[in-house]
């Protein structure tokens, strides 16, 4: 059920307006934030607060009253609904110069088309100024106004004046539908879905406003944006209920069951639109999709894109990235890389989310040359790769192919995009089974140098704990504690040092806090240390506590002198800038000579 007090809140919240003022009604702020009458207010506007678009009317403002005042208001609305939001708030400018009688529709038409192009804050003021200029503001610019907090995610202001408005102070216009509508619509915008529950819950009381399908749909958003899915099934009811439930209701719903992986129930709302003769949108067959593809069901996925053909709903690149979604997760790159051809034939233009979808299912099944493919038909198609493109494309690299790893991450400074935690972690780990041993210091070196390198975090000396990691971020640290061990031996004077070395310390678990109390990060580490490390590295078990793994010192030793060798002397690498490095390298390839 939902807590008291967020119902009683609505009559008792005295939130600040604005974080920086403590007024007790809007208009005080006039003197404090920008002037004193809303004439000068417009004219601080047209005088470059907000970027200096405007220019002055002044010159043009005749004495005349009647017809000519009137065909101002209505060509205030119409610029307002067009969004030219400079046009609008100069013919109020215009109005207030001549000291004409100005509507509450002018008001709130200035008031949220100042709000819809992103300067709510100068809505919010300009409230405050016509208010203390002595307009009478009515319902439709007090809403206007909540609408200008609700853009700014000022969901505390939304709910503050609301209260006011339920209290009636000095003539204020009670609320309406509406109100209630914006005020749900300012929680969903700050994921407050309680409070979006509980004004829906005090519309629907006796003598209150009633329900209306705008507010149902805000909160069924917030719901959605909170992942609490069963909520978004209630409010669905509650709309049926009332004859209020529409498409938008149903889409929000669906969307809320995608987040939380609910594939069933929105496989169910799906089809109850069908059968109520609801619109099928494209966005419902999109959130169906993508509610299968986070349940791993591509099969599933697949019926619904069917289904869409079936209604001739033309599908979009959403949809086909909830497709490659659905296909990555089933192991099905090949079904994925046939997407781009089916989009093509659909003229269907893929965006790079889409493609970035199909290049991870190629990942995951482990077709790195697949991958390295799709890279260069980015090109082709217009799109040019991201940051998640190319950690996906370094994820990918198999044993024996570290010169790749090179060239992509030269690729990725060339489209002057910055490497982060991930890039690093998958470019060391990609080396590292490609055996390049002083490519993958270097590597290292650059993190740690950068800040994003991450392996002390859960370090204590030669002892590391990776049990509450995830596997692939468990091998990728277990990688970079080798790499720190070599480095710091390397930095020590005399190769004696490395005999006396300790041996290192994997804390795995013992499968506690995994699913089915299954064993997972120890013989993954396991796995990596003896089968993909060449020459494979020493590493068992502690036979009195089996959540700690125990590497051989000396096994490290021998693992990085051999993989350095195979590192050919003179070869280059452009973004290994570590003169250590290379020295080591060369160092020990004289050796082995």
């Amino acid at each position: 059920s939902v807590p008291g007090w967020l119902c009683s809140s609505l009559s008792r919240a005295r939130r600040p307006i604005r974080p920086d003022m403590k007024p007790r009604h809007l208009a005080d702020f006039g003197q404090k934030a920008v002037c004193r009458q809303a004439r000068a207010t417009l004219n601080l506007l047209a005088q470059g607060h907000v970027h200096a678009l405007l220019r002055s009317f002044g010159s043009r403002c005749v004495s005349s009253e009647g017809e000519q005042a009137v065909e101002q208001e209505r060509a205030l609305t119409a610029a307002a609904r067009s969004q030219s939001w400079r046009r609008a708030v100069a013919l109020l400018s215009e109005l207030c110069a001549r000291q004409s009688a100005v509507g509450d529709a002018s008001c709130s038409a200035v008031l949220s088309v100042l709000a819809r192009v992103g300067h709510w804050r100068e809505s919010v003021r300009l409230f405050g100024a016509l208010q203390q200029d002595g307009l009478t503001l009515g319902l439709s610019s007090n809403n206007a106004l909540i609408g200008a907090f609700a853009r700014g995610t000022q969901w505390t202001s939304a709910l503050s004046w609301l209260a006011a408005m339920q209290q009636n102070p000095a003539g204020m216009p009670r609320p309406d539908r509406v109100t209630y509508g914006t005020v749900v619509g300012a929680c969903a915008r700050g994921a407050r879905w309680q409070v979006a529950i509980a004004l829906v819950q005090d519309m629907g009381s006796p003598g209150s406003v009633g329900m209306s399908s705008a507010a149902l749909g805000a909160a069924v958003t917030a719901q959605e944006r909170s992942s609490q899915w069963h909520w978004s099934l209630l409010l669905l009811q509650r709309a049926q209920a009332a004859e209020l439930a529409n498409t938008i209701i149903y889409n929000a719903t669906i969307s809320a069951c995608a987040s939380g992986a609910q594939w069933e129930h929105a496989l169910s709302i799906l089809a109850d639109m069908h059968h109520i003769c609801a619109e099928s949108s494209v966005i419902s067959f999109n959130a169906s999709m993508h509610a299968c593809a986070a349940s791993a069901d591509w099969a599933h996925s697949l019926l619904v894109f069917g289904q869409m053909r079936q209604r001739s709903v033309r599908p979009t690149a959403i949809t086909y990235t909830a497709l490659a979604n659905a296909f990555s997760k089933g192991e099905l790159w090949e079904a994925s890389v046939s997407l781009l051809s089916d989009m093509e034939v659909g003229r269907v233009v893929p965006d790079i989310v889409c493609c970035n979808a199909i290049v991870t299912a190629c990942a995951h099944g482990g077709e790195w040359q697949v991958v390295l493919e799709l890279l260069l038909e980015l090109k082709r198609l217009g799109l040019k790769p991201n940051l998640t493109s190319f950690n996906t494309a370094l994820s990918s690299i198999g044993a024996g192919t570290w010169e790749i790893v090179v060239h992509l991450l030269q690729d990725l400074r060339s489209e002057e995009l910055q490497p982060d935690v991930v890039t690093y972690r998958n470019a060391t780990s990609a080396l590292l089974r490609g055996s390049a041993m002083a490519a993958s210091i270097a590597c290292f070196r650059e993190a740690e140098e950068s800040g994003l390198g991450g392996s002390r975090l859960h370090s204590r000396g030669s002892v590391f704990d990776f049990h509450d990691l995830p596997v692939e971020v468990a091998r990728a640290l277990a990688g970079a504690a080798l790499l720190d061990h070599v480095t710091q031996r390397a930095a020590v004077p005399g190769n004696a040092t490395m005999n006396d070395a300790r041996d290192l310390i994997f804390i795995v678990g013992q499968g506690a806090g995994s699913e089915d109390h299954k064993v997972v990060v120890g013989p993954a580490l396991l796995e990596m240390l003896q089968c993909e490390l060449h020459p494979p590295v020493m590493a068992y078990l502690d036979p009195i506590n089996a959540g700690r793994l125990h590497v051989s010192a000396l096994s490290i030793r021998a693992w990085a002198e051999a993989s350095t060798a195979d590192c050919r002397e003179g070869q280059r690498l452009d973004f290994l800038s570590d003169a250590s490095v290379l020295g080591m390298a060369a160092e020990s390839d004289d050796r082995k000579k």
